[in-house]
């Protein structure tokens, strides 16, 4: 039997693993845009600075606060010690990995829409897989979510063919990488065990859901908690941490507030011109995986509770999205088979807005913080280094210029004294504290510190830097701040180049168009 699933998985791969693969790292390696600090800080950073030592690891890895667990930067970190220390190849490798795993993704998702419902629905499926503008926006990024929506895919193709071991150590792996996907887990087994117990099957329900479920769980738990003590140097279990932050303190609300429906509009602009096809799908899927669509559902509506949402905490929903949509077109469009020119109108109205915007997304939004890395790899900065004088986490840090000198940024860890947020406020009066040794034009004096959210994190506010050879600036930083283009100048520093981070950006100033970073 396990040679059969062996045979029928290796099949699989060979039809379509290898353009599936292909397809992914074009993806991935072409992907020169920005979305959220979490793709460069909390995985290829963490891995940078265990692997060659120098990298920054922020606020979350603080032994006082431990949200953040090993699993997830360990595999890249791992990935760092097979390759060569070239710095385009530290770069992106990490991507290029998940790029890979994505692959595995768009497969396990063909798989299961072939068992549902043949060839035709499974083409349909790999389709909206493929084109999902959001997907080729992010699933190939370096975030926890990504990997968690691989997995998720990974999930759907075992339930699909039943083998709940499997599913269930995958299933336990994404809780272990993300605690949030214990929501969706907790629902698809209390729908399960419910049905089994309607149907009179207690010894099923008891022996073979949850029995194994609390066994794989607990030791794939027990792992990672392992692990993480061991980093920690003290027992550390980080899913009770993430939970008493972001649940019991609603601390992610430091990132910003979002009412209560707002994933509602997050569907509608991920799924885009797919929305309605998909909604069409929940209908069909009710009867093939009624358990996931009713677990996918208590998720959003747990995200929702929530202060502070993003759009990235929908990607493991994907995979099941990519198969309700595919089976939605089929529905509708796939029955347009004698309207030929309707049916080329309905594919073109579908799919070409979502291949527009994924072409924009990755290729122009937020496209500066890279080019400015990229530029500092080719011109690299001397022993005194670089400082960014922008919004925290804006740009990559030492994972993308591997080898170089120190690096500085304004800290915005948790609390008032947060130099980044007093920066943009009132800018000479920072500039005098980090830099005591540069030249100053303005009298000001800072304002006092409040207290940090922890008094583990007060140090990270305390920090003097000498004058470093590059500034890093957000580019309407001299507009607002005049003064600061003449502090620049009496410190000798001159503008090398410009670099354009696209259309419009979320800034330290909120929204901007045609915002920019410029280098000195």
């Amino acid at each position: 039997m396990a040679r059969s699933l062996w045979a029928r998985a290796w099949y699989a791969w060979r039809d379509h693993g290898p353009w599936l693969l292909a397809f992914r790292l074009l993806n991935a390696w072409n992907l020169r845009t920005s979305f959220n600090p979490d793709e460069y800080w909390q995985g290829p950073e963490v891995s940078h600075a265990w692997r060659y030592g120098d990298g920054h690891l922020t606020w979350e890895w603080e032994k006082c606060v431990a949200l953040r667990g090993v699993l997830h930067p360990g595999i890249f970190a791992l990935l760092l010690t097979l390759l060569p220390d070239w710095p385009l190849l530290v770069a992106y490798a990490p991507r290029l990995l998940q790029g890979a795993l994505a692959s595995f993704a768009d497969l396990a998702v063909y798989r299961s829409a072939e068992r549902l419902g043949g060839k035709a629905l499974a083409r349909w499926a790999l389709c909206v897989q493929l084109a999902s503008w959001f997907q080729l926006y992010a699933v190939t990024r370096t975030f926890s979510s990504s990997l968690e929506s691989v997995l998720a895919a990974l999930v759907i193709d075992h339930l699909t063919r039943r083998a709940l071991t499997g599913a269930l150590v995958l299933g336990s792996l994404q809780v272990a990488i993300r605690p949030t996907a214990a929501g969706f887990w907790l629902a698809w087994a209390a729908w399960e065990v419910g049905v089994r117990v309607q149907c009179g099957d207690l010894h099923g329900a008891f022996w073979k859901l949850l029995v194994p479920g609390l066994q794989i769980s607990g030791v794939v738990l027990s792992i990672s908690t392992f692990l993480d003590s061991l980093f920690y140097q003290r027992f550390t279990l980080v899913p009770w941490n993430f939970v008493q932050f972001n649940l019991m303190a609603d601390g992610g609300a430091l990132y910003g507030s979002h009412p209560w429906h707002w994933y509602l509009e997050g569907l509608a602009v991920t799924l885009g011109t797919f929305l309605p096809f998909c909604c069409v799908g929940v209908g069909l899927g009710v009867k093939h995986f009624p358990s996931q669509l009713f677990a996918v559902g208590i998720s959003i509506c747990l995200l929702s509770l929530a202060s502070h949402k993003e759009y990235r905490f929908l990607l493991p929903f994907f995979p099941i999205f990519s198969l309700l949509t595919g089976q939605g077109l089929q529905k509708t469009i796939g029955q347009l088979q004698e309207e030929r020119t309707a049916k080329l109108t309905c594919l073109t109205i579908v799919f070409l807005p979502q291949i527009i915007a994924a072409l924009f997304f990755c290729l122009v939004h937020q496209r500066g913080a890279e080019a400015v890395m990229a530029h500092l790899r080719q011109h690299p900065a001397g022993d005194d280094g670089v400082f960014f004088l922008t919004a925290c986490h804006a740009t990559p840090f030492y994972s993308f210029v591997h080898g170089q000198g120190p690096l500085g940024y304004l800290d915005c860890s948790p609390g008032q004294g947060s130099p980044q947020k007093r920066f943009f406020e009132q800018p000479m009066p920072v500039l005098r504290e980090i830099f005591p040794e540069a030249l100053h034009n303005a009298t000001e004096r800072a304002p006092p510190k409040g207290a940090a959210l922890k008094h583990c994190l007060e140090y990270r506010y305390r920090k003097s830097w000498q004058l470093p050879e590059v500034f890093v600036l957000w580019g309407s930083l001299l507009a607002h701040e005049p003064r600061m283009g003449q502090w620049l100048e009496i410190n000798r520093y001159q503008l090398e180049v410009e670099l354009q981070d696209g259309v419009w950006s979320e800034g330290p100033y909120d929204v901007e168009l045609w915002p920019s970073f410029s280098i000195w």
